[in-house]
């Protein structure tokens, strides 16, 4: 592996800093008027801890991934060195079911869960996709009403593009972000939210759009999301440790469906497996196989911000590998052409386009 590639810093876009910052800032003025989040202002890694949340339990087997022979990443310094300067938490590279290199920094291993806030967005969509074969939801062309019939107004917006993030609501803006990370009340804040732009027409990344998926299914489904969760995915991949799905509130119980699942790294990767093996995993089919071919396709997708193509939660790079990201700097990245998961957890960005970077470097494996 050539150590040129870890000195390829890549500046991210000037607006998405300055994002970022007014972001922050927000965050920090609105937590400090509610008692609970005026120690939290800024979300971070102690957010699984903050938050009330539901656990999900792990199988009574996990499926546990080889050691590879492969000694490419042995006593890798410069390697460590680099990711652990970077602000990363954790760093795993799967190929062929087999560990290539598994490291933590700082103080992680204590904690054998980590936050995974818009990771769990991809979670979301492939509960969605197990739904649908189960035969409790018709189709992502149905509009979210036959779900939850009170929100009329939102009659014309479809499953698909909330799962496209298309749905025309009106842009979440700085406060509303903060709004809905931090509601006690999932359920009522949803009311504040109207189409300010035709469905279907224009992306728009909005935490709104998956917390009402989240809430379909379970509408669906007929009983607790987390436990539909539980029951087929995390056990059925033999994840190895139990995780928690954040809350909203003890009384209301409603999950951050946005975010909020706290999970740890090594199970991320499992989750990535899950998808490079079109949705075969551990002996089970998951997540039926067309909706992981539909989740990898761009035909009729919208792009986000950064360039790359979002789709059913994921996004598709240039290379044609899929990734899931979450704040500050949470990735699942799966290579089929390689037969390589990548997950990278940390807790800043650091003015680094990690996609890039993985792209690059499992280009040389």
């Amino acid at each position: 592996m050539s150590y040129d590639l870890l000195l390829l810093r890549i500046v991210r876009h000037f607006f998405m800093k300055i994002k970022l910052f007014f972001l922050i800032s927000i965050v920090f003025i609105v937590s400090s008027c509610s008692d609970k989040s005026f120690a939290y202002r800024i979300p971070n890694f102690r957010d699984q801890y903050y938050f009330d949340n539901v656990k999900i339990n792990k199988p009574k087997h996990s499926n546990n991934f080889l050691k590879s022979a492969d000694s490419s990443f042995d006593d890798d310094l410069d390697l460590d060195i680099f990711l652990e300067n970077n602000k990363t938490l954790s760093f795993i590279i799967i190929r062929n079911d087999s560990i290539l290199y598994e490291k933590y920094f700082y103080d992680t291993l204590q904690h054998p869960t980590t936050p995974t806030f818009s990771i769990s967005k991809s979670f979301v969509s492939s509960l969605l996709g197990i739904a649908i074969e189960d035969g409790y939801i018709k189709s992502i062309k149905e509009p979210i009403t036959n779900y939850i019939p009170e929100l009329y107004d939102f009659k014309d917006i479809t499953i698909e593009m909330l799962l496209n993030m298309c749905s025309g609501l009106d842009s979440d803006g700085f406060m509303k972000v903060a709004n809905i990370y931090f509601s006690t009340d999932l359920r009522k804040i949803v009311n504040e939210y109207q189409i300010s732009k035709t469905p279907g027409r224009e992306y728009s990344y909005q935490n709104v759009n998956t917390l009402l998926l989240c809430m379909a299914i379970e509408r669906a489904v007929g009983v607790n999301i987390v436990n539909y969760f539980e029951k087929e995915l995390w056990q059925k991949a033999g994840m190895s440790h139990d995780a928690t799905w954040s809350v909203d509130s003890k009384s209301n119980n409603q999950v951050k469906g946005f975010c909020g699942i706290n999970a740890a790294p090594i199970d991320l990767a499992r989750f990535g497996c899950i998808y490079l093996y079109n949705g075969f995993y551990n002996g089970n089919q998951i997540v039926p196989e067309e909706w992981v071919k539909e989740s990898f396709t761009k035909y009729n997708k919208f792009k986000d911000e950064d360039g790359y193509y979002y789709s059913y939660g994921w996004r598709i790079t240039d290379s044609d590998a899929y990734v899931a990201v979450g704040f500050m700097g949470q990735y699942v990245y799966v290579n089929q052409d390689k037969n390589i998961v990548v997950v990278r957890t940390g807790q800043s960005y650091d003015s680094f386009n990690w996609i890039d970077f993985i792209d690059k470097m499992t280009e040389q494996l």
